[in-house]
């Protein structure tokens, strides 16, 4: 009996030695990153904002008033809630602990979701994953972006693995899960709505039902809003009062506009937005005659590592700890062409930090935008040779 079970155990570990190999190394890696961040030792100060909002919430108190929540609890809470108001039943279990265990157990439960992560990054990349360059760029790219999550409590881990799980299913074909996930993102992120422009590749029987899981979708997340009138404002108006973040902290395409313009000391006001728009236009072009030469059909991944690239290029918004998102697309650039690592990298290099303060901060964004050139490059170039 006992033989059979190690046998069983030794032939599922030859099948799926890579995912064996990556959850060992990642588990070690794991555990040697959260002591040097001191995981556990920080308040994560979004979680915070989500604990207290969800109180607030069920003390039939406004949760996306700042104001509202620090005179209710006597906190010290600064940013609003940005978040449907499904996200406060999600965390509705956890206030039964206080604070301080709430967030352990929250911070557990993401480490465990890093994990998920990594399973689901290996199936997409046909358990071809290499090991040591993934949990590098998981861990060390894109100035530590984890460590930032971690130490913040946001919910980009869990957003993450919730849209790389909705890719899964559109590789596979599957377009109700698909939308659905997408629209699951869509509490956390509004700009997750435009990965549901990839159902257009679908034949038109799966448009159709991914149109209809759309519209189900919908009514279920206007349901708070019929029973709570109020927060649809309260929702929206957080929404649209956002505040513009510059530098590291949100290192996305608007901002470095904003930012330059203003380093430069540009006094027209709408001069930056008049650029995004017109660098929005120029990407989207490039991004849809690249498009136009891949075959989803054959090469999935090909679709997918183009469509995150220009997402995150395009975006008005990306915060810092977003790039988790970009890992498993850098990781199959860098594994064609290893000569691109430094740039995902290139943050530990003390020099750039004392020489460029602006690369510094918006190194993130500058490294996607070199790899989406590679990669429209290589498209293009490839398929004007197989044409000649």
């Amino acid at each position: 009996m006992i033989s059979k079970i190690f046998y069983s155990i030794s032939y599922t570990i030859q099948k799926n030695r890579t995912l064996f190999l990556l959850f060992i190394f990642g588990g070690l890696f794991l555990f040697l990153y959260a002591s040097h961040i001191k995981l556990f030792e920080k308040e994560p100060w979004d979680f915070k904002t989500y604990y207290y909002s969800a109180k607030t919430f069920f003390a039939y108190k406004n949760p996306y008033s700042v104001q509202e929540i620090n005179q209710l609890h006597g906190t010290d809470i600064w940013h609003p809630l940005p978040y449907h108001p499904y996200f406060l039943f999600i965390i509705a279990p956890l206030l039964h602990y206080d604070l301080k265990t709430a967030g352990t157990i929250y911070l557990v439960f993401n480490l465990i979701v890093i994990f998920y992560l990594l399973w689901v990054w290996n199936a997409l990349l046909g358990g071809k994953t290499k090991i040591l360059l993934l949990l590098f760029l998981l861990f060390f790219s894109f100035n530590r972006s984890l460590s930032i999550l971690f130490n913040s409590g946001n919910i980009s881990v869990i957003v993450a693995a919730i849209i790389w799980s909705a890719l899964y299913f559109w590789k596979r074909e599957n377009a109700v899960l698909f939308t659905l996930l997408i629209f699951i993102a869509m509490l956390f992120r509004v700009f997750p709505v435009l990965f549901l422009s990839l159902v257009l590749l679908y034949p038109r029987e799966m448009k159709i039902r991914a149109a209809k899981t759309a519209i189900v979708c919908i009514i279920i997340a206007l349901l708070p809003f019929v029973f709570r009138p109020p927060l649809l404002i309260q929702y929206i108006d957080t929404l649209s009062k956002m505040p513009l973040e510059l530098g590291c902290i949100n290192p996305c395409s608007y901002s470095v506009f904003v930012e330059a313009a203003n380093r430069i000391g540009i006094q027209w006001e709408h001069l930056p937005h008049l650029i995004y728009i017109l660098y929005v236009i120029v990407i989207l072009l490039f991004f849809l005659k690249a498009l136009r030469k891949t075959d989803w059909k054959k090469d999935k991944i090909q679709t997918i590592n183009l469509f995150f690239l220009t997402y995150i290029l395009v975006v008005p918004r990306f915060k810092d700890y977003s790039y988790i998102l970009a890992v498993p697309v850098v990781h199959e650039i860098v594994v064609k062409n290893v000569q691109l690592v430094f740039f995902a990298f290139f943050n530990v290099f003390d020099f750039i930090h004392k020489s460029n303060q602006f690369i510094a901060d918006y190194h993130p964004f500058l490294t996607i935008f070199i790899f989406w050139i590679y990669y429209v490059y290589c498209i293009l170039s490839t398929k004007e040779q197989g044409q000649e």
